[in-house]
């Protein structure tokens, strides 16, 4: 952790900024690179650990093996420790997406896509999507809020910007790794975070650009997500995110009742009870996929995944608790009701129709 960041983040629960002891650290060029510490909210009744060099801003989030190893420079830190509980959707989420990103996506981090799009493409869409050049977001804020395995949060480097990669899980993990292994150039300027959009770990007005696709509606609220992400939005900044979209077509409507059928019948399996279900189901989709298309109905989106993407589509569907789905007009509302400006855009490799696919917005913000 670079403690430029120290500028941007504050306590989840709070809000209050944060004092930063250190543990361990390490000159990484100009700057200091903090490996191991502490961050303590003015309240100094707990505290976040910042463990292999990313903090740790997750309500009630403990490690009992850093505290093992730091437990008495802790004590003569905070006297009465007591730490917040956290909800148990969280951790739930937490366990399920760490699934999810290490099981199935890893691999992606190593050439650099997401979904089948390769990692130039994604910077060229981002650029189209913000309309930024390839150093206009110099010195700048951009938060990628629900990073997943990191791909994106790497090809937004490409503008020159300050970029922060948070996620609920140990995805950020895999994505600093791959940074320092590679000796990425502009590493210096990614900044990882293990942090929830449902209480995002920032101070206000800070990011020039946010983008969230496809996390928001895997959270208990997906309008109450969204509304914890807008004040860290500065005057004339950008805010992006895809969700999943209520269409009312007939064939929309049947699968999505069958899916939730099925997210019903396969709770009781667990995680990696799922898991083991997509190996089956994923055949099966292909098969339905590929008749579609012979009837020229085919959907070219799970057409061009391969076997293990798709596979990944179908863990998310019936492993992730909350999967809700939304309208245009509907998520147009709250951005206006947020004093953004706002439109449909077509995201990362959108299709022609990807209003079909998802919802897919950018705003913002008014002066």
């Amino acid at each position: 952790m670079y403690k430029v960041l120290l500028t941007i983040i504050s306590d989840p629960k709070t809000y209050q900024p944060f004092i930063l002891h250190v543990f361990k650290s390490k000159r990484q060029g100009k700057s200091e690179d903090v490996i191991s510490g502490i961050l303590i909210p003015k309240a100094r009744k707990y505290y976040y650990p910042i463990i292999n060099g990313i903090p740790r801003l997750l309500i009630g989030y403990r490690n009992l093996q850093f505290e093992k190893k730091y437990q008495k420079r802790i004590q003569t830190i905070i006297k009465n420790l007591s730490f917040p509980s956290t909800k148990e959707y969280e951790t739930v989420n937490i366990e399920t997406f760490s699934r999810h990103w290490s099981k199935l996506h890893s691999y992606q981090i190593e050439g650099l896509s997401v979904w089948g799009v390769k990692g130039e493409q994604i910077v060229k869409d981002l650029k189209r999507i913000f309309h930024i050049g390839s150093s206009n977001l110099k010195g700048k804020w951009v938060l990628d809020a629900g990073c997943g395995n990191g791909v994106t949060s790497i090809a937004f480097l490409k503008t020159e910007g300050q970029v922060v990669a948070m996620d609920i899980t140990s995805g950020v993990d895999t994505c600093a790794s791959f940074c320092k292994k590679k000796k990425m150039k502009g590493r210096e300027r990614i900044h990882f975070i293990q942090g929830s959009v449902e209480n995002p770990p920032f101070r206000k007005n800070v990011f020039d650009i946010i983008y969230s696709n496809g996390v928001l509606h895997h959270t208990s609220s997906t309008k109450k997500s969204f509304n914890k992400l807008t004040p860290l939005v500065r005057k004339s900044g950008k805010f992006y995110i895809w969700l999943y979209v209520k269409n009312k077509s007939l064939y929309n409507r049947t699968v999505y009742t069958i899916n939730r059928m099925l997210r019903y019948a396969l709770t009781p399996f667990g995680s990696g009870g799922i898991y083991i279900f997509s190996y089956v189901w994923v055949f099966l989709m292909r098969l339905f996929h590929n008749f579609r298309n012979f009837l020229n109905r085919g959907d070219s989106f799970y057409l061009n995944l391969n076997m293990r993407e798709h596979r990944l589509i179908i863990y998310d569907q019936f492993a992730i608790k909350f999967d809700w789905h939304h309208t245009y007009q509907e998520v147009i509302k709250w951005f206006r009701d947020e004093k953004f400006d706002a439109y449909a855009i077509p995201g990362i490799e959108a299709p022609a129709n990807f209003q079909d696919h998802g919802v897919s917005i950018i705003g913002t913000k008014k002066r």
